[in-house]
């Protein structure tokens, strides 16, 4: 394919070439009848080696089609949000351009980013959105006046590519504590399947046992395979005890608990070969999982609430519900989380107060509604956002410390500890079994393993959801799975010209296409844009378990980051609170709570009167 072999040539002379050097190639005059546009990039050198294979695909394809040409340069990374912000209507200023989720609603906010939507209208051009992942394209639709992304909203960008978070496990330690490894669909495991893998480890599990992420022959001898078993105390694996961990199944919270135990050598497993068990910097797939999240809008029309203390338990549709529920101002199908607002009673003055002092409710602030349906068993009550946070902070605080919002664990690293390696570098260096990281850290991962003196197998698996056994192996009750993924968006500038926007909508319809979605798949850096393209990253490494990686794409959201216009309200508020105090042990739960009050006056500013 020659969109590889310029990708290959590309790659042997990167180091070679300077951003001086890509600048001096761009000129302003058109090349015959080709419109001439900018697209400055950036990213790491396989990223950029991509994006430059692309272009030239194009210039010396479809672009002679279109009557464009496209000069490619790169910024490196750490300037490139400074540049953008700098250049935007100047001279040096680039026609097209990419923006990470995090930077995008700022982007738009100042300016210039152009309005998709009134191009396509105007250009007669359309993009392949529908072909997209929605859970990329719909955070790229923004409307400044309400700060509120709908599926009405203008669109300003399309997706680039989605980077989902996983867990990266440690195979050869897990093995080495005695736990067997397997990669096999939940749709596979029946009873023909429970009764070979009996045979051959002399066990006595059911196939409902063997269709979860990690299931332990104690648990389910002693204790009918349920954490919530009122005589259930954890205790070290036995030495002949079976013991089996699925990447293709998410653990439930108990799983993830009791997995980083046994890993955690200090306290308390001192036959692990990994110092840590586990290790998350990010809370949202545990709030994402049970329906919670750390802000609410509580009208829709952008009046924001910090929600990550709110004690209202969250409720989901029962799966043997037929067709749709109605609930508060929506309908629910079996399955699917009540929002918010659908499930609290919101008066006017409850309105009022938490805007001003964040959200405290409790379960008394259900509706009517919801608890009717509960009693007919229609809605299946849920952890509140508080207990999801709660249970993801214990995971690193000291081993038995407790308060009224739970038990420490001290199954995962302080922050302050994995400061001085980084959280990758505790994985590589086997410190770490397992860490919740992006899948664009990937590549760099496994070339650190692969050329490490003490490489060791390893894969990835999906995040924890949250799930409940009962006692005869089945699923009581359960969340959803979740988390928050990366994104970029490719955008135009709406300072260029209205020849130049034409020239980039063509230019942004072969991004956005199959061809050239394709070959930015096959080198493994990110998922592509398209569903329809994800079979060339799956089998980028078949080593790998990426299909979780894939099939995160299609239900990861973005994180707090993407919220508002900026991340003030986040890192100036509450984060270094949580990652510097709380989880390093020098701050309580309350103590942060109690703190709140200063986040909501300041989300506050974002409403637009």
């Amino acid at each position: 394919m020659r969109i590889r072999k310029l990708f290959c040539g590309f790659l042997a002379g990167i180091m070679a070439c300077s951003t001086a050097a890509f600048a001096a190639c761009s000129e302003t005059e058109d090349i015959g009848n080709r419109r001439r546009i900018k697209f400055i990039a950036s990213g790491e050198m396989t990223e950029y080696g991509t994006l430059v294979s692309i272009t030239d695909e194009y210039n010396g394809g479809q672009g002679l089609e279109d009557g464009v040409y496209v000069d490619i340069s790169y910024k490196p990374s750490d300037s490139y949000d400074q540049f953008l912000l700098t250049t935007y209507n100047g001279t040096g200023a680039t026609d097209v351009f990419y923006a990470n989720d995090r930077y995008f609603k700022k982007y738009v906010q100042q300016g210039f980013v152009q309005n998709l939507d009134e191009l396509q209208a105007s250009t007669g051009i359309s993009l392949e959105t529908d072909a997209m992942y929605q859970s990329g394209i719909s955070r790229y639709r923004y409307d400044v006046d309400t700060n509120t992304s709908n599926d009405d909203d203008p669109l300003y960008g399309i997706v680039r590519d989605m980077s989902p978070t996983v867990i990266y496990y440690n195979q050869s330690a897990f093995e080495q504590t005695g736990v067997i490894c397997v990669s096999v669909p939940e749709s596979e495991i029946d009873d023909a399947y429970a009764e070979a893998f009996n045979a051959e480890h002399n066990t006595s599990f059911i196939a409902d046992h063997l269709r979860r992420g990690f299931v332990r022959e104690s648990v389910v001898n002693n204790y009918g395979g349920s954490y919530q078993n009122e005589a259930y105390v954890w205790s070290l694996p036995t030495q002949r005890e079976v013991m089996v961990f699925n990447n293709r199944i998410a653990m439930s919270w108990d799983e993830v608990e009791d997995l980083g135990k046994i890993m955690t050598k200090d306290k308390w497993n001192s036959d692990s070969v990994t110092k840590y068990g586990y290790y998350t910097w990010w809370w949202f797939y545990y709030g994402f999982s049970v329906g919670g999240d750390c802000i609410e809008d509580i009208t829709g029309e952008g009046d924001w609430v910090f929600t990550l203390k709110d004690d209202v338990p969250n409720f989901i549709v029962a799966d043997d519900v037929e067709g749709e529920i109605s609930v508060g101002a929506n309908t629910y199908a079996a399955g699917e989380l009540i929002a918010y607002t659908d499930r609290t009673d919101l008066d006017e003055e409850t309105s009022a107060r938490i805007l001003q002092e964040s959200s405290d409710l409790t379960e008394e602030y259900l509706t009517d509604e919801v608890l009717r349906l509960e009693s007919e068993n229609k809605l299946v009550r849920l952890p509140s956002e508080r207990d999801a946070f709660c249970r993801y902070v214990k995971l690193a605080q000291k081993k038995d410390d407790a308060d009224e919002y739970g038990v420490g664990l001290e199954i995962s690293p302080q922050p302050s500890n994995v400061s001085v390696t980084g959280d990758t570098g505790m994985f590589t260096d086997g410190s770490v079994a397992m860490l919740v990281h992006k899948s664009n850290a990937l590549l760099s991962m496994k070339e650190t393993i692969d050329n490490s003196p003490d490489a060791f197998t390893w894969n990835v698996a999906p995040l924890p959801v949250f799930k409940e056994y009962a006692e005869d192996g089945t699923i009581g009750r359960k969340g959803v799975p979740a988390g928050a993924s990366d994104s970029n968006a490719y955008c135009i500038n709406s300072y260029s010209s209205e020849e130049k926007k034409l020239a980039a909508m063509k230019f942004l319809r072969y991004l956005s296409s199959a061809e050239a979605q394709t070959f930015a798949a096959e080198t493994g850096f990110t998922v592509p844009s398209r569903p329809d393209c994800v079979d060339a990253y799956i089998a980028f490494d078949e080593t790998l378990n990426l299909t979780v990686i894939a099939d995160a794409a299609v239900y990861e959201t973005p994180g707090d980051w993407w919220y508002m216009p900026d991340k003030v309200w986040i890192d100036d508020y509450w984060a270094d609170d949580l990652n510097n105090q709380v989880r390093n042990n020098k701050m309580t739960l309350q103590e942060f709570f109690d703190r709140f009050e200063e986040t909501q006056q300041y989300l506050n500013r974002y409403k637009k009167d």
